[in-house]
């Protein structure tokens, strides 16, 4: 449902826009005709690969640009899906595979514009320069905007796992603390305790067994509270990324 949504905007923009531009730079641009409406159709449909191949796109859109303005057709809404590539590949791929793929799109559109500026369809020498400046612009900067989205996104997923990290650290801190003072606390008591049944062993000796029975509640009790806090640690341990 996207991909058809997108289509039909991408034709609505290219082929309708392109008209009203045609209204304005004709002459000295040539008029458009059957071949011009293929080339814009063509246009429009390159946005489909988008999100599957980028890359491809704006070889295509460049391609069929380079064309589009080697015949002298006008400039207009023809460049929007050259635009949508060069933001998509700077999106989806690393900085020197973005930069080679827009120069080789540059190379091509200032190809085809210094054709049609020889075929005489461009407004002189000033007009072929702001032509070919603007074409650069158009592919160069949404490729730079792309290149900058996708750094930011992957500088934040970088952050956001640097902080379920540390949250994941403190926990385990948390934990070995708890550790730290049911094992301290449950061997102090059964060290008091066992001085405690040593002491009254020979003279009173019932003492010495509720001394032994305080002991072996204590050995229990704090085992009991040991397992718990490792069986969250090991927990813990699992879900970290």
């Amino acid at each position: 449902m996207g991909d058809i949504t997108a289509l039909v905007a991408a034709a609505a923009v290219v082929i309708g826009g392109s008209n009203g531009a045609a209204q304005d730079q004709v002459p000295p641009a040539h008029a458009l005709d059957a071949p011009a409406f293929v080339l814009l159709t063509l246009l429009a449909g390159t946005v489909l690969l988008r999100r599957r191949a980028p890359l491809v796109m704006l070889l295509a859109t460049s391609l069929l640009l380079g064309l589009f303005f080697a015949a002298g057709y006008p400039h207009g809404p023809a460049v929007v899906p050259l635009v949508v590539a060069a933001l998509s590949v700077g999106l989806r791929h690393d900085r020197g595979t973005s930069w080679r793929a827009v120069l080789v799109a540059n190379v091509v559109l200032l190809a085809g514009s210094a054709v049609g500026h020889a075929r005489g369809y461009a407004t002189g020498g000033w007009g072929l320069v702001f032509g070919m400046v603007g074409g650069i612009a158009l592919c160069s900067v949404p490729a730079l905007v792309g290149a900058l989205i996708r750094l930011n996104r992957f500088a934040a997923a970088q952050a956001a796992q640097e902080a379920t990290r540390r949250r994941i650290e403190q926990e385990r801190l948390r934990m070995a603390r708890e550790v730290h003072d049911v094992v301290g606390h449950s061997l102090s008591v059964i060290s008091l305790q066992a001085a405690v049944a040593l002491h009254v062993l020979d003279r009173r000796p019932e003492q010495a067994q509720v001394a032994l029975e305080a002991i072996r509640r204590t050995s229990v009790d704090a085992l009991g509270e040991l397992r718990s806090t490792l069986t969250l640690t090991h927990a813990g341990r699992q879900a970290t990324p």
